[in-house]
Protein backbone atom coordinates (compact mmCIF):
# COMPACT_ATOMS: atom_id res chain seq x y z
CA UNK A 1 0.00 0.00 0.00
CA UNK A 2 2.34 2.76 -1.56
CA UNK A 3 5.02 1.39 0.86
CA UNK A 4 8.51 0.41 -0.75
CA UNK A 5 8.95 -3.77 -0.39
CA UNK A 6 12.23 -5.34 0.18
CA UNK A 7 13.27 -8.07 -3.43
CA UNK A 8 15.48 -10.64 -1.97
CA UNK A 9 17.34 -12.36 -4.71
CA UNK A 10 17.48 -15.90 -4.06
CA UNK A 11 19.78 -18.55 -5.07
CA UNK A 12 17.55 -21.78 -6.63
CA UNK A 13 18.19 -25.22 -6.33
CA UNK A 14 16.96 -27.84 -8.62
CA UNK A 15 15.60 -30.50 -7.47
CA UNK A 16 12.85 -32.93 -8.26
CA UNK A 17 9.21 -33.31 -6.79
CA UNK A 18 6.82 -36.29 -6.30
CA UNK A 19 3.36 -35.62 -8.26
CA UNK A 20 0.06 -36.17 -6.59
CA UNK A 21 -3.62 -36.73 -8.45
CA UNK A 22 -4.74 -33.01 -9.83
CA UNK A 23 -7.67 -32.24 -7.32
CA UNK A 24 -9.41 -28.81 -6.66
CA UNK A 25 -10.20 -29.21 -3.30
CA UNK A 26 -8.41 -28.03 -0.55
CA UNK A 27 -5.65 -30.20 1.05
CA UNK A 28 -2.38 -31.16 2.98
CA UNK A 29 0.97 -30.79 0.91
CA UNK A 30 4.19 -32.46 1.78
CA UNK A 31 7.12 -29.32 1.59
CA UNK A 32 10.72 -30.71 2.17
CA UNK A 33 14.60 -30.03 0.85
CA UNK A 34 17.77 -29.20 2.19
CA UNK A 35 19.22 -25.94 4.12
CA UNK A 36 22.75 -24.89 3.31
CA UNK A 37 25.09 -22.12 4.00
CA UNK A 38 26.18 -19.18 1.67
CA UNK A 39 29.10 -21.51 0.02
CA UNK A 40 26.21 -23.81 -1.50
CA UNK A 41 27.85 -27.11 0.07
CA UNK A 42 27.56 -26.57 4.16
CA UNK A 43 24.30 -28.21 5.30
CA UNK A 44 22.54 -26.03 8.27
CA UNK A 45 21.45 -28.06 11.00
CA UNK A 46 19.01 -26.69 13.91
CA UNK A 47 17.98 -24.08 11.41
CA UNK A 48 14.48 -22.85 11.65
CA UNK A 49 12.27 -22.89 8.77
CA UNK A 50 9.14 -21.52 8.44
CA UNK A 51 6.75 -22.79 5.62
CA UNK A 52 3.99 -20.75 4.50
CA UNK A 53 1.19 -20.99 1.84
CA UNK A 54 1.17 -17.31 0.58
CA UNK A 55 -0.61 -15.14 -1.71
CA UNK A 56 0.60 -15.06 -4.71
CA UNK A 57 -0.28 -11.40 -5.26
CA UNK A 58 1.20 -10.06 -2.38
CA UNK A 59 4.69 -8.74 -1.91
CA UNK A 60 5.72 -9.44 0.84
CA UNK A 61 3.84 -12.56 1.18
CA UNK A 62 0.40 -12.54 2.93
CA UNK A 63 0.40 -15.76 4.68
CA UNK A 64 -2.71 -18.26 4.38
CA UNK A 65 -1.18 -20.99 6.63
CA UNK A 66 2.71 -21.13 8.64
CA UNK A 67 4.01 -24.25 9.69
CA UNK A 68 7.74 -24.36 11.35
CA UNK A 69 9.86 -26.95 11.60
CA UNK A 70 13.80 -27.63 12.22
CA UNK A 71 16.23 -28.86 10.21
CA UNK A 72 18.29 -32.31 11.23
CA UNK A 73 22.11 -32.88 11.46
CA UNK A 74 22.20 -32.78 7.50
CA UNK A 75 20.12 -30.18 6.99
CA UNK A 76 16.80 -31.62 6.10
CA UNK A 77 13.51 -30.64 6.77
CA UNK A 78 9.59 -31.61 6.33
CA UNK A 79 6.79 -30.43 6.58
CA UNK A 80 3.39 -31.25 6.20
CA UNK A 81 1.29 -27.81 5.54
CA UNK A 82 -3.03 -26.71 4.73
CA UNK A 83 -3.83 -25.04 2.20
CA UNK A 84 -6.96 -23.45 0.83
CA UNK A 85 -8.59 -24.75 -2.33
CA UNK A 86 -8.04 -21.49 -4.47
CA UNK A 87 -5.68 -20.32 -7.22
CA UNK A 88 -3.03 -17.85 -6.92
CA UNK A 89 -0.80 -19.31 -3.90
CA UNK A 90 2.48 -20.01 -3.41
CA UNK A 91 4.65 -22.38 -1.18
CA UNK A 92 7.39 -20.09 0.74
CA UNK A 93 10.14 -21.74 2.42
CA UNK A 94 12.11 -19.30 4.36
CA UNK A 95 15.12 -20.68 6.71
CA UNK A 96 16.96 -18.04 9.47
CA UNK A 97 19.46 -18.75 11.48
CA UNK A 98 20.38 -16.63 14.68
CA UNK A 99 22.16 -18.47 17.09
CA UNK A 100 25.57 -17.07 15.80
CA UNK A 101 26.74 -13.70 14.06
CA UNK A 102 26.19 -13.12 11.15
CA UNK A 103 22.49 -13.55 10.55
CA UNK A 104 22.05 -15.75 8.41
CA UNK A 105 18.24 -15.83 5.96
CA UNK A 106 17.31 -17.24 2.30
CA UNK A 107 13.95 -18.83 1.14
CA UNK A 108 13.03 -20.59 -2.04
CA UNK A 109 9.25 -21.03 -3.07
CA UNK A 110 6.71 -22.44 -6.22
CA UNK A 111 3.86 -20.07 -7.23
CA UNK A 112 0.10 -21.55 -8.24
CA UNK A 113 -1.05 -19.79 -10.66
CA UNK A 114 -4.32 -21.42 -13.07
CA UNK A 115 -4.75 -24.19 -10.26
CA UNK A 116 -4.53 -24.84 -6.82
CA UNK A 117 -2.06 -27.41 -5.05
CA UNK A 118 -2.53 -30.59 -5.31
CA UNK A 119 -3.66 -32.85 -2.31
CA UNK A 120 -1.30 -35.03 -0.93
CA UNK A 121 1.64 -33.96 -3.05
CA UNK A 122 5.14 -33.40 -2.61
CA UNK A 123 6.82 -30.03 -3.29
CA UNK A 124 10.47 -29.58 -2.91
CA UNK A 125 11.74 -26.28 -2.03
CA UNK A 126 15.94 -26.52 -1.27
CA UNK A 127 17.44 -23.01 0.05
CA UNK A 128 20.74 -21.53 -0.01
CA UNK A 129 21.41 -18.81 3.16
CA UNK A 130 22.64 -15.42 3.02
CA UNK A 131 24.40 -13.62 5.33
CA UNK A 132 23.16 -10.60 7.00
CA UNK A 133 25.75 -8.61 8.32
CA UNK A 134 23.95 -5.46 8.90
CA UNK A 135 20.73 -6.99 10.10
CA UNK A 136 18.83 -6.87 13.90
CA UNK A 137 16.71 -9.12 14.65
CA UNK A 138 12.98 -7.56 15.12
CA UNK A 139 11.11 -11.26 17.11
CA UNK A 140 7.64 -11.37 18.87
CA UNK A 141 3.87 -11.65 18.72
CA UNK A 142 1.11 -9.63 18.01
CA UNK A 143 -2.63 -10.27 19.46
CA UNK A 144 -5.83 -9.23 20.03
CA UNK A 145 -5.66 -7.38 23.38
CA UNK A 146 -9.93 -8.67 24.62
CA UNK A 147 -9.45 -11.91 23.04
CA UNK A 148 -6.00 -12.85 23.23
CA UNK A 149 -6.15 -14.29 19.26
CA UNK A 150 -3.19 -13.90 17.50
CA UNK A 151 -2.69 -11.13 14.83
CA UNK A 152 -1.28 -11.72 10.98
CA UNK A 153 -0.72 -8.46 9.64
CA UNK A 154 1.36 -5.87 8.29
CA UNK A 155 4.72 -4.95 10.54
CA UNK A 156 6.25 -1.50 8.78
CA UNK A 157 9.67 -0.30 9.79
CA UNK A 158 11.42 2.41 9.19
CA UNK A 159 14.42 5.09 9.82
CA UNK A 160 14.53 7.91 11.41
CA UNK A 161 15.70 9.84 8.44
CA UNK A 162 12.59 8.62 6.16
CA UNK A 163 9.03 9.04 6.05
CA UNK A 164 6.08 6.14 7.20
CA UNK A 165 5.54 6.11 3.41
CA UNK A 166 8.83 4.82 2.28
CA UNK A 167 8.78 2.21 4.99
CA UNK A 168 9.60 -1.27 3.97
CA UNK A 169 6.75 -4.07 5.04
CA UNK A 170 6.35 -7.54 6.78
CA UNK A 171 4.03 -9.82 7.57
CA UNK A 172 3.25 -11.77 11.07
CA UNK A 173 2.78 -15.75 10.50
CA UNK A 174 -0.87 -17.08 10.89
CA UNK A 175 0.11 -17.93 14.43
CA UNK A 176 0.93 -13.89 15.17
CA UNK A 177 4.22 -14.59 15.99
CA UNK A 178 7.43 -12.47 13.52
CA UNK A 179 11.12 -12.90 13.27
CA UNK A 180 12.25 -10.50 10.96
CA UNK A 181 15.72 -9.79 9.84
CA UNK A 182 15.89 -6.04 9.16
CA UNK A 183 18.98 -4.21 7.65
CA UNK A 184 20.14 -0.79 8.84
CA UNK A 185 22.17 1.52 7.35
CA UNK A 186 24.32 2.65 10.23
CA UNK A 187 25.04 1.26 13.73
CA UNK A 188 23.81 2.24 15.95
CA UNK A 189 20.80 3.17 14.18
CA UNK A 190 17.07 4.93 15.37
CA UNK A 191 14.06 2.50 13.62
CA UNK A 192 10.32 3.07 13.91
CA UNK A 193 8.41 -0.21 14.11
CA UNK A 194 4.46 -0.25 13.47
CA UNK A 195 1.87 -2.50 14.18
CA UNK A 196 -0.81 -3.76 12.11
CA UNK A 197 -3.70 -1.49 12.04
CA UNK A 198 -6.54 -3.88 10.74
CA UNK A 199 -6.74 -7.76 10.63
CA UNK A 200 -9.81 -9.96 9.88
CA UNK A 201 -12.53 -7.34 9.33
CA UNK A 202 -11.14 -5.38 12.84
CA UNK A 203 -9.71 -2.07 12.99
CA UNK A 204 -7.22 -1.70 15.65
CA UNK A 205 -5.46 1.26 17.32
CA UNK A 206 -2.21 0.95 15.69
CA UNK A 207 1.41 1.10 18.19
CA UNK A 208 4.41 2.55 16.84
CA UNK A 209 7.82 1.54 18.80
CA UNK A 210 11.05 3.73 17.96
CA UNK A 211 14.03 1.82 19.01
CA UNK A 212 17.93 2.36 19.07
CA UNK A 213 19.41 -0.97 17.84
CA UNK A 214 22.79 -2.24 16.82
CA UNK A 215 23.76 -4.57 14.09
CA UNK A 216 23.68 -7.85 15.46
CA UNK A 217 21.65 -7.22 17.87
CA UNK A 218 18.25 -9.36 18.61
CA UNK A 219 14.72 -7.04 19.93
CA UNK A 220 11.85 -8.73 21.28
CA UNK A 221 8.42 -6.79 20.07
CA UNK A 222 5.25 -7.75 21.74
CA UNK A 223 1.99 -6.15 20.93
CA UNK A 224 -1.63 -6.37 22.40
CA UNK A 225 -3.69 -4.14 20.08
CA UNK A 226 -6.98 -2.52 21.00
CA UNK A 227 -9.70 -2.73 18.32
CA UNK A 228 -11.95 0.19 17.58
CA UNK A 229 -15.10 -0.62 18.62
CA UNK A 230 -16.74 2.48 16.85
CA UNK A 231 -15.98 1.48 13.36
CA UNK A 232 -18.73 0.68 10.88
CA UNK A 233 -17.90 -1.33 7.67
CA UNK A 234 -18.37 -2.16 4.23
CA UNK A 235 -19.79 -5.32 3.01
CA UNK A 236 -21.87 -6.73 0.05
CA UNK A 237 -22.54 -9.77 -2.29
CA UNK A 238 -20.24 -10.50 -5.56
CA UNK A 239 -22.11 -12.72 -8.26
CA UNK A 240 -21.85 -13.70 -11.90
CA UNK A 241 -24.88 -12.03 -13.64
CA UNK A 242 -25.34 -14.37 -16.14
CA UNK A 243 -26.43 -16.97 -13.54
CA UNK A 244 -26.87 -15.59 -10.58
CA UNK A 245 -24.20 -17.81 -8.83
CA UNK A 246 -21.71 -16.01 -6.11
CA UNK A 247 -18.33 -15.62 -6.92
CA UNK A 248 -15.87 -16.67 -4.07
CA UNK A 249 -12.30 -15.68 -3.03
CA UNK A 250 -12.70 -12.24 -5.14
CA UNK A 251 -10.34 -10.04 -4.27
CA UNK A 252 -11.86 -6.65 -3.49
CA UNK A 253 -9.94 -3.26 -3.52
CA UNK A 254 -11.00 -0.40 -1.14
CA UNK A 255 -9.93 3.21 -0.78
CA UNK A 256 -10.57 5.25 1.99
CA UNK A 257 -11.42 9.20 2.22
CA UNK A 258 -7.99 9.73 3.36
CA UNK A 259 -5.55 7.46 1.35
CA UNK A 260 -3.42 8.15 -1.62
CA UNK A 261 -5.78 7.22 -5.08
CA UNK A 262 -3.64 4.34 -5.54
CA UNK A 263 -2.82 3.37 -2.00
CA UNK A 264 -6.02 0.71 -0.67
CA UNK A 265 -7.05 -2.21 1.66
CA UNK A 266 -8.08 -5.74 0.32
CA UNK A 267 -9.80 -8.43 1.03
CA UNK A 268 -11.35 -11.17 -0.43
CA UNK A 269 -15.13 -13.01 -0.63
CA UNK A 270 -15.87 -15.87 0.86
CA UNK A 271 -17.65 -19.30 -0.73
CA UNK A 272 -20.51 -17.57 -0.54
CA UNK A 273 -19.55 -14.43 -2.19
CA UNK A 274 -20.02 -11.88 0.35
CA UNK A 275 -17.01 -10.00 1.45
CA UNK A 276 -16.86 -7.27 4.63
CA UNK A 277 -14.47 -4.55 5.34
CA UNK A 278 -14.29 -2.19 8.39
CA UNK A 279 -13.93 1.47 8.22
CA UNK A 280 -12.79 4.26 10.61
CA UNK A 281 -13.23 7.50 8.65
CA UNK A 282 -16.30 9.73 6.98
CA UNK A 283 -16.29 10.03 3.54
CA UNK A 284 -16.24 8.45 0.14
CA UNK A 285 -14.73 5.14 -0.12
CA UNK A 286 -13.67 3.17 -3.63
CA UNK A 287 -14.70 -0.17 -3.63
CA UNK A 288 -13.70 -2.32 -7.00
CA UNK A 289 -12.75 -5.93 -8.29
CA UNK A 290 -12.31 -7.59 -11.20
CA UNK A 291 -13.88 -10.91 -9.48
CA UNK A 292 -10.94 -12.98 -9.57
CA UNK A 293 -8.64 -13.58 -7.19
CA UNK A 294 -6.00 -12.19 -8.88
CA UNK A 295 -4.78 -8.17 -9.90
CA UNK A 296 -3.73 -9.08 -13.52
CA UNK A 297 -6.71 -7.95 -15.35
CA UNK A 298 -5.50 -9.83 -18.89
CA UNK A 299 -6.21 -13.00 -16.54
CA UNK A 300 -9.84 -12.52 -15.07
CA UNK A 301 -12.90 -13.52 -16.24
CA UNK A 302 -15.04 -10.53 -15.29
CA UNK A 303 -14.87 -6.94 -16.81
CA UNK A 304 -13.40 -4.49 -14.00
CA UNK A 305 -16.26 -2.92 -11.72
CA UNK A 306 -15.90 0.05 -9.44
CA UNK A 307 -18.51 1.52 -6.93
CA UNK A 308 -18.24 5.01 -4.72
CA UNK A 309 -19.59 5.13 -1.49
CA UNK A 310 -20.49 8.03 0.79
CA UNK A 311 -20.27 6.74 4.72
CA UNK A 312 -19.57 7.77 8.41
CA UNK A 313 -17.15 5.91 10.37
CA UNK A 314 -20.03 4.21 12.54
CA UNK A 315 -21.88 3.02 9.71
CA UNK A 316 -22.75 0.21 7.63
CA UNK A 317 -22.83 0.62 3.82
CA UNK A 318 -23.59 -2.71 1.35
CA UNK A 319 -21.84 -2.40 -2.14
CA UNK A 320 -23.16 -5.07 -4.06
CA UNK A 321 -21.25 -6.32 -7.39
CA UNK A 322 -22.86 -8.10 -10.28
CA UNK A 323 -19.59 -9.30 -12.88
CA UNK A 324 -19.97 -8.98 -16.35
CA UNK A 325 -18.18 -11.81 -18.24
CA UNK A 326 -15.78 -10.69 -21.24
Amino acid sequence: MGKRVLLVVIAVILCSCIAGVVSAEAGIAKVYGKVVGPDGVTPEASVKVMIQVADLGEQPEFPWATKTVTTDAKGNYTAYIYFPAIVEVKFVARAIKTSSLPFKEGSQSIGFYDKPPVNNASYCLNIKMKNHPNAVLLKGQIKDAETGLPINGDINIWDNTQQELDADTYWANSDGTFEILHDVATSPSAIYVKSPKYYNETRYNPKTSLLTVKRGSAYALHYALVSNKKSGYIHGTVVDISTGKPIPFAKMYITSPTWCPWCYDTVVTNSLGTYKQSISETGTYGVRTHGAHTEVNARTPYLMQSRGVDTRADQISQVDFEMVRK
